[in-house]
């Protein structure tokens, strides 16, 4: 995992991130490649990026760090058991869905907007601040059989999730 905002990053054990137990990116599409040649039927890759993360680091760091991290908590959270979550980028988090069911883009955006959702509840009491989250998804095979074929698709935005104004 990159650090919370650049540098470097001696904690890493594995292909994981000591301090925050997400994956590394090569880890992640490890686990797709892992999952595609274990015959998953269905298999969605997400990403969830905190589109304005810059303008939250340039006006106070500490507090974009602390969103940053409950952002990963979140998507921990609301994702079923049998899943990857890595933090992909500064700004970035990705996850990997084996066999997600019977509509692999609804259970996608059920997540988008559990964590959207709960987002802007502790927005309202912990964080205040506005904190816009942009969310893609891809479906293996419809969208690829590979892992960086499935990550670039992912990274396409499909659903912007902005809080009330």
């Amino acid at each position: 995992m990159m650090p919370a905002f650049g540098g470097s990053n001696p904690a890493l054990a594995d292909g994981f991130d000591l301090a925050s137990g997400f994956v590394l990116p090569a880890r992640l599409a490890m686990r797709i490649r892992d999952a595609l040649a274990g015959g998953a039927e269905t298999l969605v890759v997400g990403c969830c990026r905190i589109d304005n993360l810059a303008t939250l680091v340039h006006h106070n760091r500490g507090h974009a760090l602390r969103v940053l991290l409950h952002v990963g908590d979140l998507l921990r959270e609301s994702l079923p058991f049998a899943h990857t979550l890595a933090r992909s980028d500064v700004d970035e988090f990705c996850f990997v869905l084996p066999n997600p069911g019977d509509d692999p883009d609804a259970s996608a955006r059920r997540i988008a907007a559990r964590v959207g959702r709960q987002l802007s509840l502790d927005l309202s009491v912990h964080f205040p601040c506005t904190v816009e989250l942009v969310f893609g998804f891809a479906q293996a095979p419809r969208d690829g059989a590979d892992a960086d074929v499935l990550l670039r698709a992912a990274r396409q935005p499909r659903l912007r999730l902005k809080p009330p104004a």
